[in-house]
């Protein structure tokens, strides 16, 4: 009988530790080992090493798919942080909580949005896969520590202030028996890298196994897996080692590299508006040169007008920048303006930034200016053909550009109070390009389905099944919307349905409805207007979710193709209701929308202000839908 010894192989399970029985080495010429992609063994080596692994039994299909999930969620931005500032350091500890911290500073930083504290955990760990936590402290006041990690000596983030809940020692080190110490040689990072490629190489997600698949397979085979053959356990061999190394920092995988930035096409740039600038006239000019007291600013009135023109001039070549899609070089452009103009030196400049009536020309000069770059950008919310990479970019335009303003204009030492008022202007177009991009966007979706004939065809089939007149009756009753404009609504959807129309073609029905419903307000004033197209909003808004109701119920098999039509008809509809209260009351249109101001923009002959119902205006009666 052939006799074995226990070699110096432990496995950690979730069931217990168990041995891992090698043969002796006498009979080493009948048992030989082989090492499946291995530099050699571990007798050869004679060195302790960690394979880190998950702590629960699921398929290697689970593990991968879970791996290739955490790596696409990863921001390339976020994973360079963490290279940049934290190593993997045996015997070093940080407290989650101030980590987390330090990420959402991070993020703040770099206008993301942070994940929560759960999702990070995933991410650090999927970055450095050999933390563990434990609870450190004294008892009573113990916290939460990633073990494994430290802070790099030469990271930034040394100087930033503890938190008063984490006023304990900044990395504190607590040393294990050296039985317990896991360590890794170059050997475990071969594994480790073989591994990742096998990840990264995958063309595709594998198909996760059934939970009858994974449950038909018992414990005892899952616990009979070689080492080999559970890459991702706890196995290491012990050794007597007295000196504890830190363990080599891991190179980010291909997953997590950061991304080239987009290269715009010439289709990109066609397809952006030729919006010029009209620069807004300086209100009552005259007046306001009067009222200033150029002899306590120790200037001469000519500056004003020097003023007046060189601010003109950087809103041109802001526009233009945008438009050649350089939206790097905004930041640049505003500095070089703020710390000095072409005419006037930075001292006079800054003397004319605390004028409250230039300081309201700058703000009407803004709002012009962010309503042309979005109509340049987004030329039709519904029509123009972003490309993704386009969308994207716009975004991060919009995200952004309120950061490259504030550092541009704290370097020029520029007064609060105009600080804040920009930045409120700027509000604006951030939020006009939020919503129309992701209208844009909405309509990109639509249009692949009304591409479709069958797709048309079968919602045409469902919607024919829906009780138009038991909708209208419900929703008449609360509404008291036009039967005779109803019905001529359902006619034109459906015969849109049936034709299969292209998506202009009904860009142009949703207009027609919007006229048709404010063409005998044209004369009226803006707040009749505004108080119609916000009546007829709501009751679009219980029609539509009625016909909803009834697809639901039914069961319809184009169901998610309407809801689908739908909220693009009523995010477009609010557009066009938006255009007409501007077009009423004579404002740039990313201001219809209300925004709490921190600082009350000036009235001016085209007053940016939003029209507010006051609570004694009567219903508007006769609204249809």
């Amino acid at each position: 009988m052939i006799a074995f010894n226990m070699l110096a192989y432990s496995a950690v399970t979730p069931n217990g530790t168990y041995g891992i029985y090698g043969a002796d080495s006498a009979y080493g010429q009948y048992y030989a080992y082989t090492t499946n992609n291995m530099q050699a063994s571990p007798q050869e080596t004679g060195s302790q090493y960690l394979v880190q692994a998950p702590q629960s039994p699921i398929s290697n299909e689970d593990q991968e798919t879970t791996i290739l999930q955490n790596n696409q969620r990863a921001s390339p931005a976020t994973v360079n942080w963490l290279f940049d500032n934290y190593e993997i350091a045996e015997g070093s500890s940080l407290p989650r909580c101030q980590l987390y911290d330090h990420y959402r500073k991070h993020c703040e930083e770099h206008r993301m949005d942070p994940v929560n504290a759960a999702s990070f955990g995933k991410l650090i760990r999927s970055v450095f896969q050999n933390l563990k936590t434990r609870r450190l402290g004294t008892r009573g006041n113990s916290k939460y520590h990633y073990y494994g990690i430290r802070m790099k000596e030469n990271s930034v983030l040394h100087s930033l202030p503890i938190q008063s809940q984490q006023s304990q020692i900044h990395q504190q080190v607590y040393t294990p028996p050296m039985q317990q110490i896991p360590q890794r040689d170059a050997y475990a990072d071969t594994v480790n890298q073989v591994a990742a490629q096998k990840y990264i190489g995958a063309e595709m997600i594998p198909r996760k196994r059934s939970h009858k698949e994974r449950s038909s397979s018992s414990p005892s085979d899952r616990d009979s897996n070689s080492p080999s053959e559970l890459p991702n356990q706890q196995v290491f061999l012990n050794q007597n080692t007295t000196a504890a190394r830190v363990i080599p920092t891991q190179n980010p995988t291909v997953a997590n590299a950061p991304t080239a930035p987009y290269s715009f096409t010439e289709e990109d740039k066609a397809s952006m508006g030729t919006k010029g600038f009209e620069v807004p006239k300086f209100t009552q000019l005259h007046a306001t040169l009067a009222d200033i007291k150029f002899k306590n600013l120790n200037m001469e009135p000519g500056y004003l007008d020097m003023f007046v023109g060189d601010y003109t001039a950087m809103c041109m070549d802001t526009l233009e920048l945008v438009k050649s899609v350089q939206f790097g070089s905004l930041e640049d452009t505003w500095k070089n303006f703020w710390s000095g103009s072409d005419n006037v030196d930075h001292e006079k400049l800054l003397q004319l930034c605390t004028l409250e009536q230039v300081q309201n020309w700058i703000v009407e000069c803004d709002l012009v200016l962010y309503q042309t770059i979005v109509d340049c950008l987004i030329p039709h919310v519904l029509l123009s053909e972003l490309s993704a990479g386009m969308t994207q970019s716009c975004r991060t335009f919009g995200k952004n550009i309120d950061h490259y303003l504030r550092k541009a204009m704290s370097s020029g030492k520029v007064c609060d109070s105009l600080i804040k008022k920009k930045l409120q202007a700027l509000k604006y177009m951030q939020q006009g390009l939020k919503r129309y991009t992701s209208l844009n966007h909405l309509a990109h979706a639509a249009r692949g389905v009304l591409m479709k004939p069958e797709q048309c065809l079968q919602m045409a089939q469902d919607y024919a099944k829906v009780d138009i007149e038991a909708v209208h009756q419900q929703a008449g009753w609360i509404c008291g919307c036009d039967g005779a404009l109803v019905r001529s609504i359902n006619l034109a959807f459906q015969a849109n349905l049936h034709g299969a129309s292209p998506m202009e073609r009904w860009a142009e029905w949703l207009e027609s409805i919007v006229d048709q419903v404010l063409a005998k307000y044209q004369d009226h004033p803006a707040k009749d207007v505004e108080n119609v197209g916000k009546q007829f909003l709501l009751n679009w808004s219980f029609y539509t979710s009625m016909i909803i109701r009834d697809l639901t119920l039914r069961s319809a098999m184009s169901f998610g193709s309407f809801t689908l039509i739908r909220l693009l008809a009523d995010d477009y509809m609010y557009y066009l209701i938006e255009s007409k209260i501007a077009k009423a009351s004579n404002q740039q249109l990313i201001t219809v929308i209300r925004q709490d101001k921190e600082w009350p923009f000036p009235k001016t002959q085209t007053s940016q202000e939003y029209i507010v119902p006051s609570k004694n205006d009567g219903k508007t009666n006769g609204v249809t839908p």
